[in-house]
């Protein structure tokens, strides 16, 4: 119980005519004012009426001085305020009075706040009031819900007093427990109102746990492959107030993420919090490697495609990348809209090593059409088996080379052909990577030159320790961390309807990525369109060696014909000669305005080894004149000078001879003595 104390001590006995007096103040309790008593006593000879104090003279001189006031005192308080404080009398000269605060604060002071007075200068105070709450939440903690433990918690609130009942969050009436125990959401900031028998409230608001969450934006997994078993480790930006431990079998459980030497194979990670809540992920472990999702696409392809990710305010911010063209940060939005004819076959490549992957065209009207999707390279998981040399290179170092040999069928050890390397490594020989000599995997530690071999020398620990000898080295490894993949969408099956095409990798041990192209119009003919038809030579950041070549049909303005010439002539006094010209044809294209993602593709599109707009081949001839952004819209105009294959003007003759393929008979000349020739 909450108490304020005001203790009196009396130096002297009091004079006929002394006062004492103090303020009690009151804050009231819920739905009442705050109020302040003042009580004043005064000394007489005999008391006729209350608040006055009969003065009995002190006879002993052994009791100590004010002893006589304070007993006088007391018997006076006692008969005015029956029941207002508790009372505490000394042997000596003072007394504690205390007040208690049971439905209000009660405080004492002396000054006369309300009502003037003067006590006596031998009358001394020492007060100590309380300041806490009369009720008030002393303390909470969370414990595990009765049910649905993954999106509730158990809250305990332990008060000064009952609390009767709760007004917030939830309703709760005629309490009779503390701790009051009730159940709400994780993840929640809860405002809790609580009021006690008098009315008196009491608030805090509480933050209760996170939500435990498997997600792939907080909960990663990282594999660390090796041949003699894989480290696993588990990313996750676990919430406030949870403690998290993992299980591979959901029986033997460990607060540390990472788990080591695991086989090749299917798992399942089991996750739980501290509160019940318990939750799984399945993930892969294979022994290519595969530790790092890989996702890529060329804006160089013939459809635009948006990543899709969740915006934020300090995180995955908006830009070219995320964002289709009506959801660009511009103040005038346009959407764009990609025109196809139903005779087009568009192709398009990207890079991943996901293990699931799926490419679906969605129509307006919301029917899906899943397009197969085809590997066209063999990047991952390959498999060697060779001849090798080995020899020691002492303090447990062996050095392994290559020369020439017999390459081998990885699994049955049969002969498939043969090789010519002459010192040089096989494309796995990395420092990092494994390789297998029998039933035994081995670490590259480092690769050097060895001058008497004439070889380059993978170095690794072993305990041989003989002479050149013959062995067959193993490995299994990657050519590059991901796979080439392709579809083809047939236009002709979405005649007169728009569509877009979505694009999807998920793997059970990387976070998803989805694509989402812009909006695509499909007729039998694209009208004030030009078709355009690019590719390379080399790969770039497109693999054109699989054959692949885009298309993009792009609405224009005009198209102007302009020249570009080469003159070479010979000027004298009396004439001019011209000794070379040439005439290249140049068509200046104007396209009509575009969003500024299919701008750059456009510019990309023409800026390809082989190009050609409506069946004609061109190559660019100078740099781009863009007029944009237009106003505070997402549209850009381009120009483009495109110059034409093989349309050359040569005035010393022409480019192409003319002649075909058969064989030409040139006649036979005779010199004569007159410096000339006859023909026979």
């Amino acid at each position: 119980m909450a108490q304020s104390k005001m203790k009196i001590t009396f130096t002297q006995n009091l004079p006929l005519g002394a006062q004492l007096g103090f303020d009690l103040f009151n804050s009231g309790a819920s739905g009442s004012l705050p109020s302040t008593t003042t009580f004043v006593w005064n000394w007489v000879a005999v008391r006729t009426a209350n608040f006055q104090v009969r003065q009995i003279q002190n006879e002993n001189p052994n009791i100590q001085p004010g002893s006589m006031s304070m007993i006088n005192f007391v018997n006076a308080l006692q008969a005015d305020c029956p029941g207002q404080f508790i009372i505490q009398a000394s042997n000596s000269n003072y007394v504690t009075i205390i007040a208690e605060n049971v439905t209000s604060r009660r405080q004492f002071f002396v000054g006369g706040i309300f009502a003037p007075y003067v006590n006596h200068p031998s009358i001394q105070f020492e007060i100590l009031n309380d300041t806490s709450d009369i009720f008030n939440i002393q303390s909470y903690s969370f414990s595990q819900a009765d049910s649905n433990q993954c999106e509730k918690i158990k809250i305990s609130l332990q008060t000064s007093e009952l609390a009767k009942k709760m007004t917030s969050p939830i309703s709760i009436t005629n309490n009779n427990d503390n701790p009051l125990v009730f159940e709400y959401f994780k993840g929640q900031s809860v405002p809790i109102t609580l009021e006690d028998v008098f009315g008196n409230v009491a608030s805090v608001t509480l933050d209760t746990p996170g939500l435990l969450s498997l997600n792939a934006d907080v909960f990663q997994i990282m594999i660390v492959n090796s041949p003699n078993g894989s480290t696993v480790t588990f990313l996750m930006q676990a919430p406030d107030g949870l403690n998290i431990e993992y299980s591979l079998d959901d029986i033997n459980w460990q607060a540390e993420n990472i788990f080591s030497g695991l086989l090749e194979g299917d798992y399942t990670v089991y996750v739980r919090d501290q509160y019940g809540c318990k939750k799984s992920k399945d993930f892969h472990v294979d022994s290519m490697g595969i530790n790092s999702p890989f996702f890529y696409i060329s804006k160089s392809m013939s459809i635009r495609f948006a990543n899709r990710v969740v915006w934020g305010d300090s995180g995955n911010y908006k830009n070219d990348e995320n964002t289709l063209s009506y959801e660009t940060l511009v103040k005038e939005k346009f959407c764009e809209v990609q025109q196809f004819q139903s005779s087009d076959l568009v192709t398009t490549q990207f890079f991943s090593n996901y293990l699931n992957l799926a490419a679906t065209v969605i129509e307006n009207g919301g029917n899906e059409t899943s397009i197969p999707i085809v590997k066209k390279t063999n990047n991952i998981g390959l498999k060697d088996s060779r001849d090798a040399r080995i020899y020691s290179l002492g303090g447990g170092k062996n050095g392994m080379y290559f020369i020439q040999g017999n390459t081998y069928d990885y699994d049955s050890e049969s002969p498939l052909s043969t090789y010519v390397l002459n010192g040089a490594l096989p494309e796995w020989a990395e420092v990092g990577k494994f390789f297998a000599i029998g039933m035994a995997w081995f670490q590259i530690e480092e690769i050097v030159y060895d001058e008497s071999k004439n070889a380059d020398i993978i170095v690794f620990t072993n305990s041989f320790t003989g002479s050149d000898s013959d062995i067959i080295a193993k490995a299994i490894y990657n050519r590059f961390e991901y796979e080439v993949y392709e579809f083809t969408i047939d236009m002709v099956a979405f005649l007169n309807k728009t569509i877009r095409v979505k694009l999807e990798n998920t793997d059970p041990n990387f976070p998803a990525v989805e694509y989402i192209s812009e909006k695509i119009d499909v007729k039998v003919r694209q009208e004030d369109t030009v078709e355009i038809r690019y590719k390379n030579l080399s790969n770039t950041d497109v693999v054109y060696a699989t054959g692949i070549e885009n298309i993009l049909r792009i609405p224009f303005t005009v198209i102007n014909g302009l020249l570009d010439e080469e003159n070479d002539t010979y000027k004298t006094d009396t004439t001019v000669k011209l000794l070379k010209s040439e005439l290249y044809e140049v068509d200046e294209f104007v396209f009509e305005p575009l969003t500024k993602e299919l701008w750059r593709k456009l510019c990309q599109a023409l800026s390809h080894e082989i190009v050609f707009i409506d069946g004609v081949g061109y190559t660019k001839n100078s740099d781009f004149d863009t007029e944009g952004p237009l106003g505070e819209s997402n549209l850009y105009v381009l120009k483009a000078k495109m110059i034409k294959n093989g349309n050359v003007y040569n005035s010393s003759g022409l480019i192409d001879s003319g002649f075909g393929a058969s064989p030409i008979e040139v006649p036979g000349f005779i010199e004569t003595d007159n410096n000339g020739f006859v023909r026979y």
